[in-house]
């Protein structure tokens, strides 16, 4: 997913918002997949706020683990950051936790 715009998504749902901006679920029009875009409004951030989201971008695009979404891409339209990300399904990321747990109680790392 790199070089995105809006145009290439439709949006099936509103996840949440924070102070920053709000979250959505989308579908990629291309090829019908789901993902997670945060919108970050960064026209009404300081310079300094402005920064710090365009460090977290940098920081999530090197990220590799289970236990964090994958970043996909990143893109600046209509003053909004939108930030790609896979969707965090609850039951896998817990799954990862049990089987985490259970092995270091087995003494397994």
């Amino acid at each position: 997913m790199s070089r995105s715009t809006l145009k290439d998504f439709d949006v099936i749902s509103r996840l949440g918002a924070g102070s920053f901006g709000t979250v959505y679920k989308v579908k990629r029009i291309i090829d019908e997949k789901l993902y997670v875009m945060k919108v970050v409004r960064i026209g009404e951030l300081s310079h300094r706020e402005r920064s710090d989201a365009i460090n977290e971008v940098q920081i999530l695009a090197q990220l590799k683990s289970s236990f964090v979404v994958c970043y996909y891409d990143s893109f600046i339209e209509k003053e909004n950051l939108h930030i790609g990300m896979s969707i965090a399904h609850i039951s896998t990321f817990f799954n990862q936790i049990f089987i985490r747990i259970h092995r270091y109680s087995n003494g397994v790392l």
